[in-house]
């Protein structure tokens, strides 16, 4: 369902999950990155492989519209993504990989670089990565250790 705020309408769509997710994904997460978008990470079946995939829709009151999909390579789910200004994205994966995205005006998002973020030993899973201002982000993770990127 879609709520909106200002008129108190409240509209049924189809729920993402019906629009992409098929058989051959095995995994997926949602996330909400503003107001009008809405990204869902999945892994799909290539072959014998496993691919990241990353969709991106753009969500209004009359419909939920899938704008583009990109491959990330991994064989990982992006388990967060921030918006660090207003032309880039920063996400993370189970893995401890950071993923850096540039935006366009028209909001079309493009992959710009992958690299690993953690160090060996450290727990990849329990990474979150925060906004500390407009071009770098921090990481809070369990061992007690916190990293600062930043992006140009």
């Amino acid at each position: 369902y879609i709520l909106n705020l200002k008129t108190k309408e409240i509209k049924e769509i189809k729920e993402i999950e019906d629009m992409k997710i098929n058989e051959n994904c095995i995994i997926y997460r949602k996330n909400i990155l503003t107001e009008n978008y809405c990204f869902i990470y999945y892994l799909s079946r290539v072959g014998e492989k496993h691919i990241g995939y990353l969709d991106i829709y753009r969500i209004d009151l009359e419909e939920i519209k899938l704008l583009q999909t990109i491959s990330l390579g991994y064989p990982y789910i992006i388990k967060q993504i921030i918006k660090l200004n207003g032309n880039k994205l920063i996400g993370n994966d189970i893995k401890g990989n950071i993923y850096e995205f540039n935006i366009d005006d028209n909001f079309h998002i493009s992959l710009k670089d992958i690299f690993k973020g953690s160090d060996e030993g450290l727990n990849e899973e329990n990474i979150n990565i925060y906004k500390y201002n407009d071009n770098k982000i921090i990481a809070f993770c369990r061992d007690s250790i916190i990293k600062i990127w930043e992006f140009n």
